[in-house]
Parts: structure tokens; C-alpha cells; sequence
């Protein structure tokens, strides 16, 4: 044993350590600050942004439109078809997360939908069925980032929301010009 801890030292000798190894090393106090200053302008506008989201969200509900909608093109995200080898066997699965007009509690409000498909085999059909799971949450609640990319939709969200209940009022109608023929 002695003679092993000898070589070693001996190696370290031989080998010195350049300056301030082993220490630790101190992080650049400049690009410290400069962060620092660029996270509070983030989170100011990030604060911003979610008023924004809270009017719209106002003035929504104040329509008293109580209709579900989602957005189903373009999703937020999608992940594309992933292969979870977690699992055995592993499976199957994509997640895509949509932007919409939901009532979630008591509160009609901006929201996504998180969808995860999972492909399973069945064996009673024999063939792979995708299996659905969905989470809801508004979108105040959502991250940074998904309110980022929110934004950008809001025009498509509203058209598009317009069109939905421009259809429910033919649907209405139509049931009306039914309703009368009885």
C-alpha cells in the first residue's frame, strides 16, 4: 500500500496542476448582471403579457358565448409520432397542444389543451387503437413559453371562433325551421 501512495504523489509531482485547479471558479460578474437586468425586462413583459391575456379573456366572457373551442391547426405543439422505451414494450405516442375557449370551474377562459395519443395494440381487434388522454389548463397558468407562442394565434383563435359560432347559429336555426314543419 505505501508504495502505491508513493507512486502517486510522485505522479503528482511530475505532473502539476495548472493554476487555481481545484478551486472554484468564479462566475463572470458582468454577464451576472447583464442577465440579471435582461430576466427583470422578461418577467416585466411577461407581466404585461398576461394582462393582455386577462382582457381578452374578459372580454370573452363578457360575450357569453358558452361554447368549447379549440383551435384544432396549427397546435401550439406537437411532438411528432415518439417511441417511450420506458415501457415494455415500448409504445407509441404524440403529444399536441392546442389553444382554445373553455369553462374550466365556474370560469369561461383562454385555455390549452395538452392531448397525449398513445398507439396500443388490442388484441380483441387486432390492430393498434390510439388512446387519448387530455389536461386542461388555462392559459394564465401555462408556461412562459406556451403564452409566448399563444399570441401569435389569438387572431386565428378568434376567427376561427367566430366561424364555430356562426355554424352553432345555422345548427339553432335549422333546428328551428324543424321544429316548426312539427
Amino acid at each position: 500500500m505505501q508504495g502505491c501512495r508513493d507512486r502517486l504523489l510522485q505522479e503528482q509531482d511530475q505532473n502539476p496542476k495548472p493554476d487555481g485547479w481545484g478551486k472554484p471558479k468564479m462566475v463572470n460578474a458582468k454577464e451576472l448582471a447583464e442577465l440579471s437586468s435582461l430576466a427583470q425586462q422578461l418577467n416585466t413583459k411577461s407581466n404585461n403579457l398576461n394582462g393582455y391575456i386577462e382582457a381578452l379573456n374578459q372580454q370573452l366572457a363578457a360575450m357569453n358565448i358558452g361554447l368549447e373551442f379549440y383551435m384544432k391547426h396549427p397546435p401550439l405543439f406537437t411532438s411528432g409520432k415518439r417511441l417511450d422505451d420506458r415501457t415494455s414494450p415500448p409504445t407509441k405516442y404524440e403529444e399536441n397542444t392546442y389553444l382554445g375557449w373553455d369553462k374550466l370551474g365556474e370560469k369561461w377562459e383562454l385555455t390549452v389543451k395538452e392531448v397525449t395519443t398513445e398507439y396500443q395494440w388490442n388484441d380483441d381487434s387486432r390492430e393498434v387503437e390510439a388512446v387519448d388522454s387530455e389536461e386542461y389548463t388555462p392559459l394564465l397558468k401555462a408556461s412562459r413559453e406556451l403564452r409566448l407562442k399563444a399570441v401569435d394565434h389569438f387572431d386565428d383563435l378568434l376567427e376561427t371562433l367566430k366561424m364555430h359560432v356562426k355554424d352553432k347559429l345555422r345548427q339553432l336555426n335549422n333546428a328551428e325551421q324543424v321544429a316548426k314543419l312539427k
